[in-house]
């Protein structure tokens, strides 16, 4: 989606080495682990989407002077993080969260609707909705990023 906004450079942080072709072919620029490889740069947009509060912190220690840094993983209730406050004050930043927002579903289907975003190659399954039960209950164990569920055939 950044990329159909038309950012000029796009960086994404992930442990899953599977993802790593479909990350690229749906707009990163560059795919790294954060494990593995010691990541150095920094962004003027960071946006944390897993909730974690190592990877929030992780975050606001990328975002440049000046930078923002947007909030859209949900963690628990209970979680905290530790920033230093002269951070946020000396670079500048901004920092947004965002819990529910009712009004960009339009947009999103707007932008599927569009052509811009490939959300095919994000579809990992095509199940039957008889099947939700056994995947609730962990009967079927397969890794099931995206799926799609087959109301009526």
């Amino acid at each position: 989606m950044l990329a159909a906004k038309g950012l000029k450079k796009i960086a994404v942080s992930g442990r899953n080495p599977k993802k790593v072709e479909l990350l690229k072919r749906i707009g990163a620029d560059e795919v790294f682990n954060p494990e593995k490889v010691e990541h150095t740069e920094t962004y003027d947009v960071v946006i944390e989407c897993v909730g974690l509060p190592k990877t929030q912190e992780q975050a606001i220690a990328s975002a440049n002077r000046g930078g923002q840094v947007l909030m859209f993983g949900v963690s628990g209730p209970e979680d905290t993080i530790n920033v230093n406050s002269y951070d946020i004050f000396f670079k500048e930043l901004t920092i947004k969260g965002a819990f529910i927002n009712p009004h960009a579903m339009q947009d999103a289907i707007e932008l599927m609707a569009s052509g811009q975003l490939d959300v095919e190659s994000l579809i990992t399954h095509d199940m039957d909705l008889e099947d939700i039960p056994d995947v609730l209950s962990g009967r079927i164990q397969e890794k099931i990023t995206k799926a799609v569920v087959q109301i009526n055939k």
